[in-house]
């Protein structure tokens, strides 16, 4: 590896070549390095493997993944359908056409039978899963008008919520199928949502609403397109916390750690808000933009912000960060979804998927 004018050069057959004393790497673990540029110091972090279309024997590209376990995903493609890939025997899947379209996201409910699809078809639809069969589809959803971005499960899956691109979030009823109830942020009707979560906050009480369940004392926390995390009563219906979390920056991700949230934000920062004091307890500049946010442990983060621009970072008791690169994609490569499962990562990048480890 030589550096020249800010210029790193890596040599073929891994052959590293320290060039000057300002240069310095290190390997750290088997895909993980250090690298220092004078006072500069990196942590890199390679790809365990790669796996693409190809290996799945199928000439579509993955768009959307959920991890079962540490040999089976669950994913989805850019003509609709989803399927289950073990890991381990690379048996050529099952596909079950599933949308219209790109399969844009897929969330397994906590039984783990179950497994939640959204397609850009504006479709939600619920399927079962027995070990590595799909079955077909237990229900279908509609109501959203635009994209949806966003959903997420409240308690065990008897109602969840989306949000997206018309400005509301939608409670649904899993039972029946139907919209039980519609959220707008007062103050802008149509503002975009990014982000849900759901936190409890209070004890519960008797359901006043029928057709919820385990809704009462939860607060969902909606990140916005203008630059809003606006708090809802789940149990009681009504918007809370109105001024408490606002920049002027869009929201991109919120996520919830120990009492706190962690929001990604369009204007590069992560900030962090403490729920219970309601103030921002930390920002921190990660590039000139944030596309994405996943959490894979209570305080480590995977940051995307660009082609070929993915990062690891892990905070401490004190909001002090540590930042890994990882690397290993193709150049220019777009980050379209994540998922972890103990130590494993995979991300799927331009319809491939890399797993990191």
């Amino acid at each position: 590896m030589e550096c020249n004018e800010s210029k790193l050069e890596i040599f073929r057959d891994n052959e590293i070549k320290e060039k000057t004393n300002e240069v310095k790497f290190d390997k750290l673990g088997e895909t993980h390095y250090k690298l220092q540029i004078k006072e500069t110091v990196y942590k890199l972090w390679n790809k365990r493997m790669m796996l693409s279309p190809k290996e799945l024997k199928q000439s579509f590209k993955v768009t959307s993944i959920s991890l079962v376990s540490h040999n089976l995903i669950i994913f989805g493609t850019n003509t609709g359908d989803i399927g289950i890939f073990n890991l381990t025997t690379k048996d050529t899947p099952q596909l079950v056409r599933a949308h219209y379209n790109d399969v844009t996201k897929l969330k397994m409910l906590p039984s783990g039978k179950v497994l939640m699809s959204i397609g850009l078809d504006m479709q939600i639809k619920l399927w079962s899963i027995n070990e590595e069969t799909i079955g077909g589809p237990i229900r279908s959803f509609r109501g959203p008008i635009l994209r949806i971005n966003t959903i997420a499960i409240i308690g065990k899956g008897r109602n969840f919520v989306s949000g997206g691109d018309d400005g509301s979030v939608l409670v649904y009823e899993c039972g029946s199928g139907e919209v039980i109830h519609k959220y707008n942020r007062i103050n802008n009707l149509h503002d975009a949502v990014n982000s849900i979560v759901i936190r409890d906050e209070q004890s519960g009480e008797d359901e006043e609403y029928a057709d919820q369940y385990e809704c009462q004392g939860k607060v969902m926390y909606v990140g916005y397109e203008l630059g809003v995390i606006q708090g809802y009563d789940l149990g009681k219906r009504y918007q809370i916390s109105s001024d408490k979390f606002i920049t002027s920056s869009g929201v991109v991700d919120i996520i919830l750690s120990d009492g706190y949230l962690v929001g990604g934000y369009k204007d590069g920062f992560i900030r962090i808000w403490d729920l219970q004091k309601h103030h921002l307890v930390k920002k921190i500049k990660i590039d000139e933009t944030i596309a994405k946010v996943y959490q894979i442990s209570p305080w480590k983060f995977i940051i995307y912000t660009g082609p070929d621009k993915v990062f690891a970072i892990k905070f401490d008791k004190d909001f002090n960060h540590d930042c890994e690169t990882m690397i290993g994609m193709d150049i220019l490569s777009k980050l379209q979804d994540i998922s972890h499962h103990h130590q494993d990562i995979f991300l799927v990048i331009d319809g491939d998927l890399y797993n990191y480890r």
